[in-house]
């Protein structure tokens, strides 16, 4: 039986011996890819829940804005799921090969999402306690002023 190391260098050995083209969704295996999609949907449940705490606290819960949250989340993860088939056109079409870069669409898409969950955790956070620090993260805090 292989260990998850072991694992891992078979694959970059295949990798490397197709001249660094991943094919399929190989790509998926990368730890860095897997890491910053696990990242994203906690990023998204931690939004969720902080969103729910703060409504709990200000008595303010609401069906239809979870719902609106909820696909929020959705469309998320069909960024996620685009950015998955983009990649996957581009190693089968092996367009990396013609533009002599390749492209980390998924992991582009997951960082972004991260970015943008982890300023509306802060910002459930600053609501749920005003002694948190004000660091201007968005556009509408920046408009109060």
């Amino acid at each position: 039986e292989r260990t998850a190391l072991v694992q891992r260098k078979y694959h970059l050995q295949r990798v490397v011996a197709r001249g660094g083209r991943m094919t399929g969704f190989e790509f998926l295996a990368d730890h860095t890819t897997q890491v910053l999609m696990v990242a994203a949907v906690v990023g998204m449940v931690l939004d969720f829940v902080s969103g729910f705490a703060n409504a709990c606290m200000h008595h303010e819960v609401s069906s239809e804005k979870m719902r609106v949250g909820l696909w929020h989340k959705v469309s998320f993860m069909g960024a996620i799921i685009l950015g998955i088939y983009l990649q996957w056109v581009e190693s089968v079409g092996h367009i990396s090969a013609y533009l002599g870069v390749n492209v980390p669409a998924v992991s582009v898409i997951c960082v972004i999402i991260c970015a943008i969950e982890a300023v509306s955790i802060f910002e459930n956070l600053k609501k749920m306690n005003p002694d948190i620090p004000d660091l201007h993260l968005t556009k509408e805090e920046d408009e109060e002023e």
